[in-house]
């Protein structure tokens, strides 16, 4: 699997959100190439 396959960004994931898990971010593994973290959450 390439790396592209799950990257994508909100609009376009909200838009084709039926078609997730997939070609189209398989395992439901989502990776926005262009987000940044902002803090860390602690569990």
């Amino acid at each position: 699997m390439a790396i592209e396959v799950c990257d994508a960004n909100m609009t376009y994931v909200e838009d084709h959100l039926d078609e997730a898990g997939g070609a189209f971010l398989p395992g439901g593994h989502w990776c926005p190439w262009d987000s940044k973290p902002t803090r860390e959450l602690k569990g």
